[in-house]
C-alpha cells in the first residue's frame, strides 16, 4: 500500500462516492475501485459494503480512514517544509513551444497577482521532453498540445486549438482562400521537429489523406518559422494563437484546404502519483477556468 493509495482512500471516504472521488483527484474511476480492490485484498479486510449503489465504511474502513488521515497530514507537511513553503514558494511548470510562447506568459502574470507568493518556474520544450521531465519528477505539471503515451500521466484537455496553413506575401498562393488536398503534395514544407505536438499532429493528418510531402526545413523555433515563411521560403502549418499579430498586418495569409483540417486540443499533464499541492491545485484552478479569457488577450 503507498501513499497515493492512502490518499485515494480517504477521497473516497470523504466524497462517499468513487466518481466524485475519481473527478477530484483526475484519475478514472476504474482505477479507484482497483486501489480499493487491491487493499482489501492485502489485508484481508472489507474497506466499504456497497448497497443500491452506495459507498458505507465499514469498521475495518474506519480504522483505515483514522491512520491514513494521520499518515497523510504528516507527510504533506513534511513535503511542504522540504520544498521551502513559508520561505520561497515554487512551481515548476512545462509547456510545450506553442502554449509556452503564447499561453505560458499570461498564465504566469495572472498567478502572481492571485498568488504572489508563489513563483513559477517554466521549462518550454517540445512535447517528448516536457513528458520525460514529469516522468521524472522534474516537473510538477505542464500544458502541451501533442500527445503523451505514458500510463503514469494523467491528461486533462483545457483548450480547442486549430492549425491553419499559412504563406507569406512572395508566395503564389498568397491570393488564394483555399486548395484542394491535392495541392498540398507539391508544397515546400517550413516543419517543427519530430517529437513537437505540432510535427505529430501534422503528421497524422497527412499520412491519414495519404499526402506525400517533403520539408525544405526544420526547425525547433516558433519564431524563426514564422521568418521564413514570411521570406518566401516555404509554407507551413501553425496555430492561429501563434500568428494573430502577422494576419492583422499582412505578412501572413491563411489558405483553407478543402475536406482537411487540424484540430487538437491542448492538455493540462501532471505525474498520477503527484501529491497536489494548494498552491497547485490553484494553478489548474486558473488554467481550467481562464482559459478562454487568457487566449484572448
Amino acid at each position: 500500500m503507498t501513499l497515493r493509495d492512502l490518499e485515494i482512500f480517504c477521497a473516497v471516504c470523504d466524497a462517499n462516492n468513487m466518481t466524485t472521488a475519481a473527478e477530484k483527484l483526475y484519475i478514472s474511476q476504474s482505477s479507484i475501485s482497483q486501489v480499493i480492490s487491491n487493499i482489501e485484498k492485502e489485508f484481508g479486510v472489507k474497506l466499504f459494503e456497497r448497497y443500491s449503489k452506495k459507498l458505507y465504511i465499514t469498521e475495518s474502513g474506519r480504522i483505515l480512514q483514522d491512520y491514513a488521515k494521520h499518515v497523510l497530514l504528516s507527510f504533506n507537511e513534511m513535503q511542504d517544509k522540504l520544498r521551502g513553503y513559508g520561505i520561497i514558494k515554487v512551481i515548476h511548470v512545462g509547456a510545450s513551444v506553442t502554449i509556452g510562447t503564447q499561453l505560458l506568459p499570461e498564465i504566469t502574470k495572472i498567478f502572481s497577482e492571485i498568488q504572489p507568493d508563489v513563483k513559477i518556474q517554466a521549462f518550454v520544450g517540445n512535447t517528448s521532453i516536457v513528458e520525460e521531465k514529469i516522468l521524472k519528477n522534474d516537473l510538477d505539471l505542464a500544458l502541451i498540445e501533442g500527445n503523451v503515451y505514458s500510463p503514469h500521466i494523467i491528461s486533462k484537455p483545457f483548450l480547442d486549438d486549430e492549425l491553419v496553413l499559412v504563406c507569406g506575401r512572395a508566395n503564389p498562393l498568397y491570393n488564394k482562400n483555399s486548395i484542394g488536398k491535392e495541392e498540398l503534395s507539391n508544397l515546400p514544407y517550413i516543419v517543427r521537429e519530430n517529437g513537437s505536438g505540432t510535427r505529430e499532429l501534422f503528421d497524422r493528418v497527412m499520412n491519414a489523406n495519404e499526402i506525400t510531402w517533403e520539408p525544405v526545413w526544420v526547425c525547433n523555433n516558433t519564431e524563426g518559422i514564422k521568418n521564413a515563411v514570411i521570406a518566401g521560403i516555404g509554407v507551413t502549418v501553425i496555430s492561429r494563437l501563434l500568428i494573430k499579430k502577422e494576419l492583422q498586418n499582412g505578412e501572413l495569409h491563411v489558405i483553407n484546404i478543402e475536406d482537411i483540417d487540424f484540430k487538437r486540443k491542448f492538455k493540462m499533464i501532471y505525474h498520477r502519483n503527484k501529491y497536489i499541492s494548494e498552491p497547485i491545485r490553484k494553478l489548474m484552478e486558473l488554467v481550467f477556468a481562464n482559459y478562454a479569457a487568457i487566449t484572448e488577450k
